[in-house]
């Protein structure tokens, strides 16, 4: 029985520490909130799709001009690049809070053997970046050797 009092002593232990973490963890959402200089890491997120015909990506870039974006293919990657730029207006305000994403990012994305590169067509609608890459067959890569 004693050894039973030692675990639930250790559990209740373990569970103290774990609230604290996660008390933690919590409170640090808010602590950076004021900073303005935000210099943090812009990831696009991004979906892919498949027809007959072609490849369709589209990624999420909402507050993005065409402008701001460079699509670029090299060798099997596809190479997006972007900035997206604070208003002039906004920098006569004191900022309080600052969640956004401003500045550069760059994103790679492999692509599929079978894609025909020179057709890519690529639309930015109501913040989502339409991408198509037409497929192309695929001829196999094997031939039979005549044995002399």
């Amino acid at each position: 029985m004693l050894t039973q009092f030692k675990i639930n002593q250790n559990n209740m232990l373990s569970d103290r520490i774990l609230d604290a973490q996660i008390a933690q963890l919590f409170n640090s959402f808010g602590s950076n909130k004021m900073n303005t200089n935000k210099t943090e890491f812009f990831n696009p997120n991004f979906d892919v799709f498949e027809s007959p015909a072609a490849f369709y990506f589209q990624f999420a870039l909402p507050g993005f001009k065409k402008e701001d974006l460079k699509i670029e293919i090299e060798k099997k990657y596809l190479l997006l690049h972007g900035e997206r730029r604070k208003h002039a207006e906004e920098s006569e305000f004191k900022q309080h809070l600052a969640e956004s994403f401003y500045g550069k990012f760059s994103k790679k994305v492999q692509l599929p053997e079978s894609i025909v590169t020179d057709q890519l067509e690529a639309e930015l609608k109501d913040g989502i970046l339409n991408i198509k890459l037409p497929k192309t067959e695929l001829k196999p890569n094997k031939s039979q050797v005549v044995i002399k």
